[in-house]
């Protein structure tokens, strides 16, 4: 009994060692994963992971290969994901709106509910699904099912099943990648893949660690979330219409004027001042990568979409060629008025500013100001010249004086709008038709070759006057070669390179968007030549129109319409009649003609003639049956033909 009892207490002690051995490194395994503050350095952060920065070569980072040699070295063909490899990610980076707004949609820590533990079983049936269509990477948008966020490796993990379904993914889909997060089209540091595991990998993690999104999300790779254009231009306009289309189909993806969606950021930029633009577009605060890695749980999006439509964007800003329009872009003034329309009335009913906003149409116009670098430096008298010139009210603006709501309210009722070439002048989106816009350029820098505004004016049916001015007396610039480079800086160059920058009078084309010779001269102060500003608005501002309402009405068919055979004179001509459109009485237009068509019945030529009257004379032959059609064009709208018509003679 003696030696059985010193056995047993033998073995007690020693699971009693093995057991506080295994909950001591256990703990200490946290705390070094405390310890490390800053999850981008970790050797698995990025493991796997299809997120890749720009490299000085150009090439796409690797992945870290460590879970797989710990994969090849256990025998399991998954990643076993512990807390060993999650770090904590500064609180500084994550902004407070997201982080809420992810508390909502995402509850704290706590035991699975019956309804979680249904999600987590079905996952583990069902697995990942997706479907995914375009012809390669930069025109794909894929929809996914059950897509799990995985803070252990920082990525989106797909969970293979026997029920799931994989559909237009591409067999070479690193090969650079599966698709674009972003409508900046291949650019590596926004290429969006998934890591792939069978679903029995989800043994190895516990049921509590997940947790489940039903609301329907979209993840977008931001180029620059810090710069105006690029957020309107890049992700909420394109953003708008992929969804747009559930409001006209009375779908609950929209709910209180608000998209019923919810944004994922794929970067991990910071807040800034232009979330309150997406707060206007969605109902729920957008999310970051960051925020998902702080949560440390797995986050599983029952509908996730990846893709926007990038033929809804109007300008390529030069990632491989230097920046240009987009020949094919499908924008159209309709499409600007609409998403305009939706933003500020959001923006409205969200303001809480005390500022007058009684300003109506066409009599102030808005100076779109500098306060930091990139100066008007006689930007007070050139407000008194023109607000002298014109009799109007000018209104100086910047995001130091006022929030970007305050700004696109001012612009959308303004008479034009004047600025120096900045990401703030994308508000002329706003403008109202027949507005004007005037883009200044510092000295050196030539106009035709920076046009995202120029295009944006020149987008069918946005009907606004454009007109640019170079500065091109170098006595009238103010540069800053000993600024930081990213501010126009040239320290960091040879002496013979900053000479050639300094004393050259254009600046070459290029790439974007670190070019030196760019950066030291658009960073530059300017006194602007007033004369020549007046002089452009007196051509703008000559015989400018009055905003058109209506501009989606087209005119209808012309009705009424008969002929005569006329023969009082040697020749014979036939008289023609006819009414008006129905509607034209409701139509906003400058100008009104109708074009006749004629054509001998049997035969394949016609002839055309254009009249503004509602009838016309037409020489014809005796015996012979002519077809008619007539249609109604009003400015540069054309209405459609009438029914078939016959006149015989």
């Amino acid at each position: 009994m003696i030696r059985h009892g010193c056995v047993i207490q033998l073995v007690l002690a020693v699971l009693t060692a093995f057991i506080l051995k295994l909950f001591f490194s256990h703990v200490g395994t946290d705390d070094n994963a405390v310890k490390n503050t800053d999850h981008q350095q970790t050797s698995t952060a990025t493991s796997s992971s299809a997120i890749h920065s720009i490299q000085p070569s150009g090439t796409v980072n690797k992945a870290d290969d460590s879970l797989q040699q710990q994969q090849q070295s256990t025998g399991q063909q998954y990643i076993s994901i512990s807390k060993t490899s999650v770090s904590l990610k500064s609180a500084e980076v994550s902004y407070k709106s997201s982080f809420d707004s992810l508390e909502k949609i995402l509850p704290t820590e706590k035991p699975a509910t019956l309804n979680e533990r249904k999600e987590f079983e079905e996952l583990r049936t069902d697995g990942s699904s997706v479907w995914c269509y375009g012809s390669d990477h930069t025109n794909r948008n894929c929809e996914f099912h059950n897509l799990c966020y995985s803070p252990t490796s920082d990525s989106f993990i797909f969970y293979h099943s026997t029920s799931s379904v994989v559909h237009g993914v591409p067999a070479d889909r690193f090969d650079p990648t599966l698709l674009d997060s972003s409508t900046i089209k291949d650019h590596n540091a926004l290429y969006f893949n998934y890591i792939d595991l069978p679903v029995i990998a989800l043994s190895e993690i516990r049921e509590n660690d997940f947790e489940f999104v039903k609301t329907t999300s979209h993840l977008i790779g931001r180029f620059n979330g810090g710069n105006l254009m690029h957020v309107l231009h890049d992700e909420l306009v394109p953003l708008f219409y992929t969804y747009s289309q559930k409001l006209d189909q009375k779908n609950t993806k929209f709910a209180k004027n608000l998209l019923n969606i919810q944004v994922i950021f794929y970067d991990k930029t910071t807040a800034n001042e232009y979330m309150s633009l997406y707060n206007a577009i969605t109902i729920h605060a957008p999310i970051s990568r960051t925020d998902m890695f702080d949560r440390k749980r797995h986050i599983c999006f029952s509908e996730l979409h990846v893709g926007l439509r990038s033929s809804l964007t109007w300008y390529d800003f030069g990632l491989y060629k230097p920046q240009r329009p987009i020949a094919d872009t499908a924008l159209t003034g309709r499409d600007l008025r609409r998403f305009g329309r939706f933003l500020r009335t959001n923006l409205a009913a969200a303001a809480t500013t005390d500022r007058p906003t009684k300003l109506s149409f066409k009599n102030y116009v808005v100076l779109l100001s500098r306060k930091e670098n990139r100066l008007i430096i006689n930007e007070n008298d050139l407000v008194v010249a023109v607000a002298r010139e014109f009799n109007v009210k000018v209104i100086s603006a910047s995001l130091t004086t006022h929030t970007v709501n305050e700004i696109i309210q001012l612009v959308s009722r303004a008479r034009g709008v004047i600025a120096v070439h900045g990401s703030l002048l994308v508000t002329a989106m706003f403008l109202p038709r027949g507005s004007f816009v005037l883009e200044l350029f510092p000295y050196a820098i030539e106009p035709s070759n920076y046009t995202p505004y120029k295009t944006l004016c020149e987008l069918p049916g946005v009907d606004l006057k454009y007109a640019a001015l170079r500065n091109t007396r170098v006595e009238s610039t103010v540069a800053y070669p000993d600024n930081e480079k990213h501010l126009g800086g040239l320290q960091h160059l040879s002496e013979s390179v900053r000479e050639q920058i300094m004393t050259r009078d254009f600046v070459p084309s290029h790439l974007c968007c670190n070019d030196p010779a760019w950066l030291y001269r658009i960073y530059q102060d300017t006194h602007v030549n007033i004369a020549e500003v007046l002089n452009i608005l007196r051509e703008l501002t000559n015989d400018q129109k009055h905003e058109v309402i209506h501009d989606e009405l087209f005119p209808a068919p012309v009705t009424q319409i008969r002929c005569r055979l006329n023969t009082e004179e040697s020749v014979i001509y036939l008289d023609l009649f006819w009414s008006p459109p129905m509607n034209l009485k409701y139509l906003q237009y400058f100008e009104v003609k109708y074009e006749v068509w004629l054509q001998v019945d049997s035969r394949d030529e016609y002839k055309a003639w254009f009249t503004t009257k509602t009838d016309v004379k037409l020489p014809v032959i005796r015996n012979t049956t002519y077809n008619l059609w007539i249609r109604c064009l009003i400015d540069s709208k054309v209405g459609p033909f009438n029914e078939h018509k016959q006149c015989s003679t």
